[in-house]
């Protein structure tokens, strides 16, 4: 059956989720520990060099691909959905979405259809670009704007780790259907 067909994607795209549950959780530890005023700059600065090393996770997560086709890009399977610019250190310092919003619809029976993805924008960008967040925390670090981490950064990897949740149970649907 055609549900059967995507039941590979599904189950995939999920794991994906849960190891971007992982990666806020992991940043949001960092950036608990970071908000500490008695964290000196040294200490932050590694902090900010595991964050780069999540954004660059997060990237490649974005771009999973399933039997040669990109599973987060919506109807743009073919390319890389997540593109990132960088400095001349190599850092991301944005990443732009090159998918389009667009889901693949299925049928599953003769008068039955549903949307086989979630496209990435609407998992990694539309409630709260997870990438900025990523990159913001790695940039406060940095500049030892402790202050920032505490007052935005926590409910921002918070609204981030909801959304996550959210359309990992939407998956999961569509999994058991």
């Amino acid at each position: 059956t055609n549900i059967s067909n995507i039941l590979p994607q599904l189950s995939e795209s999920e794991s994906v989720l849960a190891q971007t549950i992982d990666i806020y959780q992991r940043a949001l530890e960092l950036t608990i520990a970071g908000s500490n005023e008695t964290m000196g700059q040294d200490q932050l600065d590694q902090n900010a060099i595991e964050i780069d090393q999540l954004i660059e996770q997060l990237l490649l997560l974005g771009n999973t691909r399933v039997s040669g086709r990109s599973i987060f890009a919506g109807t743009r399977t073919g390319l890389d959905p997540f593109q990132a610019t960088r400095d001349i250190n190599n850092r991301i310092t944005t990443v732009t979405y090159q998918g389009n919003s667009d889901s693949i619809e299925v049928q599953i029976s003769d008068i039955a259809r549903i949307d086989s993805n979630i496209p990435g924008d609407e998992i990694f960008q539309s409630a709260i670009d997870m990438f900025d967040v990523l990159i913001g925390i790695r940039d406060d670090m940095e500049a030892g704007n402790q202050a920032n981490l505490s007052a935005v950064r926590l409910d921002e990897i918070d609204q981030a780790q909801k959304h996550t949740s959210l359309n990992m149970a939407k998956i999961g649907a569509l999994q058991n259907r």
